[in-house]
């Protein structure tokens, strides 16, 4: 009997797919691997029987002699189904690096195809390769502009990136074509808020605030927005909704607690708060397995620091000359640096500082603990706690034995990673113990290391910076949201009793100056008010020196706003709270001497800023201090606070347990 053709076994099993009969048509196909062993159709759907069985690498190993045979044969386009088949067995089986290959061949044989460009970004995500993902997510939108999920992917990648502000664009198109998520809306909306553009932020806000009245995450964007354009009506009524939920047990993502620290909440709230946003957040991934202190004390102790504002920010401007100081007899430091790639003189200043600089912007948390646990560190500084952008996902894969928090939130970070914080008695006095989940290692001059290095610069003449130059000139630098009207009302209270002031502000925007001067208008005092626009940090230091007296506030003080009048010559007053964020001005005028300008109270206060208005002699008494002892006061002495640290981190690991 003649042996029936390859063509006609494949039409036989066509006909018999067709009819709902799977086993006479898998028969045909093994027929047609009798008479040809290497068909690719054959091979394809022998696989996905396979597959189908559960026989995974039988049907791996047909799918890969089906994708090399129809190479081999130049079947172009009619060849993709197996690839797809492959790589979408690959990745069932976590065999990522494996599809990997595969999809860049495939790319390489039928061109950027968009189902293979997004396949790639899946393994690119599960191998945790950032960067790249972020790469082709990008082409991937140029490929298919009108496609929303691709859109919110690439908007997620970028939030997770340096560039997170890029994500407005792509998420904003994909809201406009009609894809409905709230917390997409929510992500925006905070992105919005972060660049300034409120007017497009709080008509989202309003619009799903009519959704969902107590929606915790719209109302704590609303309140960040009242806030920075003081109004302090809106925002007593909004905070007070706020606490109101938070004291109900109520968590949300978009609700960081860093926007708390802007409130009245009492150290026990912001605590519990806090710890309820680290459960809400905290990645599910495994921790490595966990280190054991071991140092070697024949060796240097090994001490990494976490961030991403190895830059020209705040963060490095008060820390590079602890970093220069370090004495690298004892101590090999190390950079694990996720923020942008700027280069700019502080990064210059870091990168000759540190012995070891690791760039981890685009690898996952996983790898980038996976970095940090090789290098093995014994001290893991992490710098940014509940800031933008910062990545508390690689603490709590226990990278380090021992994990500290310092410097970038002024509180508990409240995360079961990091078992240490760092302050002074003054800001975390043993009675407060209560109010951190970290234990608290309280440095002896200072919590706050400065860099007295930095420029010094001479001050700007007043005609220059549009001040009378005669007046006695108050100034607030601080970020807007910390303004309160209890204390603004304090300032303006006293101008309108002292002609021979001014009040000079960080210019808020047209809706904050029109808030502003309205009650400067009732109180009588307008024509004392001057706003300051916003110049780069050598421009302001050296506006900074024209003024006589810097005005600190509650319920968050001046941290880095208030060394740099300090450091300037500039005199403070502060009132002491009762929070980290709100003793931080009284910690900085004990380190530089000056405890008279520390009030107990709001009453206290308005008294001293009136006798010091009444007698200028005593702030200028303050100034000169300042101007001939600026170096050698503890706050300005980085040697011998790089002393302290070090001892710290010495003790750290002689006191924990082995």
């Amino acid at each position: 009997m003649l042996q029936p053709s390859v063509t006609d076994l494949l039409n036989r099993a066509a006909a018999a797919e067709r009819s709902g009969q799977p086993t006479q048509a898998l028969a045909a196909f093994h027929a047609v691997l009798q008479i040809d062993p290497g068909h690719p159709g054959a091979l394809l759907r022998v696989a996905l029987s396979l597959r189908q069985q559960g026989a995974l690498l039988e049907a791996e190993n047909a799918l890969v002699q089906a994708a090399q045979r129809s190479a081999a044969r130049a079947l172009g386009a009619a060849a993709l189904p197996i690839f797809v088949e492959l790589i979408s067995l690959l990745q069932h089986t976590r065999q990522y690096e494996k599809a990997l290959n595969v999809i860049e061949r495939g790319l390489s044989q039928f061109g950027e195809l968009p189902g293979l460009v997004w396949e790639q970004c899946e393994c690119l995500d599960a191998l945790g390769q950032s960067g790249k993902r972020l790469q082709r997510l990008n082409r991937l939108a140029a490929l298919q502009p009108n496609d929303p999920v691709v859109l919110i992917a690439l908007g997620k990648a970028l939030l997770s990136s340096a560039a997170a502000p890029s994500a407005i664009k792509p998420l904003r198109a994909a809201l406009s074509l009609g894809y409905q998520d709230e917390a997409v809306s929510l992500m925006l909306a905070g992105l919005e808020i972060h660049v300034g553009e409120l007017a497009a932020a709080e008509t989202r806000l309003r619009a799903m605030l009519l959704e969902r009245p107590n929606h915790l995450g719209v109302l704590g964007h609303l309140l960040s927005m009242a806030l920075n354009r003081c109004d302090w009506h809106e925002s007593a009524a909004l905070e007070a909704r706020v606490l109101t939920e938070i004291e109900q047990g109520h968590v949300h993502l978009a609700l960081s607690p860093w926007t708390l620290l802007g409130t009245h909440a009492s150290p026990d709230l912001l605590l519990r708060y806090n710890r309820a946003f680290n459960e809400a957040t905290r990645a599910a991934a495994p921790a490595l397995p966990s280190p054991k202190l071991a140092h070697d004390p024949t060796r240097r102790l090994r001490v990494g620091y976490l961030s991403s504002d190895f830059n020209a920010h705040a963060t490095a401007m008060l820390m590079t000359r602890l970093f220069e100081l370090h004495d690298q007899s004892r101590f090999e430091c190390f950079a694990y640096s996720y923020g942008a790639r700027v280069e700019d003189a502080y990064r210059t200043r870091l990168k000759n500082a540190f012995e070891h600089w690791r760039d981890i912007n685009d690898v996952s948390d996983a790898q980038a603990a996976a970095v940090i646990a090789r290098d093995n560190i014994d001290v893991l500084v992490e710098l940014k706690g509940h800031t933008y952008g910062a990545r508390l996902g690689i603490t709590d894969l226990r990278p380090a034995p021992i994990q500290l928090h310092y410097l970038g939130f002024p509180g508990s970070v409240a995360r079961s990673s990091i078992e240490y914080i760092v302050a002074d008695e003054t800001i975390a006095p043993s009675a407060h113990d209560r109010h951190y989940a970290e234990k608290v290692f309280r440095l002896p001059r200072s919590y706050q290391a400065n860099d007295p290095l930095r420029a010094r610069p001479n001050a700007v003449p007043r005609s220059e910076l549009g001040l009378p130059e005669h007046a006695l000139v108050l100034c607030n630098f601080n970020a807007t949201y910390k303004l309160r009207e209890t204390f603004v009302r304090i300032w303006f209270d006293a101008l309108s009793k002292s002609p021979h002031a001014l009040l000079w502000l960080l210019d808020p925007g047209k809706v904050g100056r029109d808030n502003l001067l309205a009650l400067a208008r009732t109180m009588g005092c307008a024509e004392q008010i001057v706003f300051a626009p916003r110049v780069a940090p050598s421009e302001h230091l050296a506006r900074l020196a024209a003024a006589d007296l810097a005005l600190d506030q509650l319920p968050c003080g001046s941290h880095t706003t208030g060394s740099d009048a300090l450091w300037m010559g500039v005199p403070m007053i502060t009132c002491l709270g009762d929070t980290f964020h709100g003793r931080v001005g009284a910690s900085l005028l004990r380190a530089v001497e000056l405890p008279e300008f520390v009030a107990q109270s709001e009453d206290g206060y308005r008294e001293r800023l009136a006798a010091f208005l009444a007698a200028p002699s005593l702030i200028a008494k303050a100034k000169m201090h300042l101007a001939e002892r600026h170096r050698n006061l503890p706050l300005f002495d980085t040697a011998a606070f790089t002393r302290d640290w070090e001892d710290m981190l010495y003790t750290l690991t002689t006191t924990e347990p082995r």
